[in-house]
């Protein structure tokens, strides 16, 4: 049997005769870095984004993913629940895809991959049910952003395409009817990956910083138990020659746990959040000693409880309370530099109730010039031009809020 590897169609061609039959059969299979080289260096730094099928540019620091979207979507809905990702939310990604490796003798000796940078979100969804539910999906939210980059080893050329995906999803468990809005917001430096050599085996590549989340909400209602989270995904897959590489995600999430019962009435509401990654290897097509390996995932951002209320009836036959509604919404204003402002919310249901301002998604808090920040109504004295701005109330008892 002789065996001709063959850079330019990336192949191996393997003739294998049969004295008996005169018969030759012919076999192909895509050829692994390894055997088109003695010896060389592959690292990211050394590609050219290849556009129209010429060399663009040189990308210096590594594979550039510098993307920002609103992000608007309708994950899942039919008569019994809907969630989705509501018009506030948005995501940008500011970071670099590294990766080095290195072959002597046919093998890889080295191999180094990692996600590097900065993910500014804000992740805001409502969902409602009516009735027991369990399920989870997983929706595209925009058109996956494939670039190919190239370069050579040597005489070799070597190709690899890179895919950003970005997605969101979610899990949901409950009983009874609900209705949740709720979200997080964050910036977030990260560094995360895996490394290789002959002589140490493996190591991790972490760089995990303190962060402190955003609560946007929530706003509920509740009459059963259960917990829904809901989640981003952007994603980056390398492929090299289109066949196997690396891909890396981030994963922010918003989660809400409630257990609710009615006789006698008590009620735990708390609102999670966290940051987890995950890192996939698929390493076949540049050794023959590399086959499948296990997916690492990352924990950047420790689940965290944002916002919990606790409530349990006095007595065992205390009624439950009739939720907020909102029977008359504060209304726009426009008013000169050094005016006033004013806005007033009405609401029926059972109280006493609490109330809680917001300006842009933010919790206001009493100063010299705003007061009435948790009662019904809100006065802005001596307004400044940083004033204008969305405000919105919530007002909660314990039956839930609006």
């Amino acid at each position: 049997m002789t065996t001709i590897p063959s850079a330019a169609s990336r192949t191996v061609v393997s003739f294998t005769n049969y004295p008996a039959s005169n018969s030759v059969v012919v076999l192909t299979r895509v050829t692994k870095l390894a055997e088109l080289l003695q010896q060389g260096s592959l690292t990211s730094d050394g590609f050219s984004e290849i556009v129209d099928g010429a060399q663009a540019r040189l990308v210096n620091l590594g594979i550039p993913l510098n993307h920002s979207f609103a992000l608007q979507k309708v994950l899942y809905q039919d008569a019994n629940f809907i969630v989705e990702v509501l018009p506030t939310s948005f995501l940008n990604l500011d970071g670099t895809l590294n990766l080095a490796l290195n072959f002597e003798g046919k093998k890889l000796t080295h191999f180094e991959s990692s996600l590097s940078g900065t993910i500014n979100f804000r992740l805001n969804a409502h969902a409602g049910a009516q009735g027991a539910l369990d399920r989870n999906g997983e929706t595209a939210l925009i058109q996956p952003v494939k670039k190919t980059y190239g370069t050579l080893i040597g005489y070799v050329p070597v190709w690899v395409d890179v895919i950003f995906e970005l997605n969101a999803g979610y899990t949901a468990h409950l009983e009874g009817s609900a209705d949740y809005t709720n979200g997080v917001q964050a910036v977030k430096d990260f560094q995360f990956g895996r490394r290789w050599n002959v002589i140490n085996g493996w190591s991790e590549i972490s760089q995990n910083s303190p962060l402190g989340f955003t609560v946007l909400g929530p706003q509920w209602q509740v009459q059963g138990s259960g917990n829904l989270r809901v989640y981003l995904q952007p994603k980056v897959t390398l492929l090299v020659y289109s066949a196997a590489g690396v891909w890396g995600d981030l994963q922010p999430y918003a989660e809400l746990e409630a257990q609710y019962q009615a006789n006698p009435f008590a009620l735990d509401l708390g609102l999670y959040a966290g940051l987890d990654s995950t890192l996939g290897l698929d390493l076949r097509v540049w050794d023959d000693s590399w086959g499948d390996l296990p997916d690492k995932k990352f924990t950047l951002i420790p689940r965290q409880s944002l916002w919990q209320t606790n409530i349990v009836a006095a007595q065992t036959n205390q009624p439950v309370a009739t939720p907020p509604q909102i029977t008359s919404q504060p209304q726009p204003q426009s008013v000169s530099v050094g005016g006033a402002a004013s806005f007033t919310v009405q609401v029926s249901g059972t109280g006493p109730f609490t109330y809680r301002w917001q300006k842009n998604g933010l919790y206001l808090s009493d100063d010299n010039r705003i007061t009435g920040t948790r009662s019904s109504t809100l006065n802005i004295g001596n307004c400044v031009a940083n004033d204008a701005g969305n405000y919105r109330v919530f007002v909660s008892n314990a039956g839930g809020s609006a």
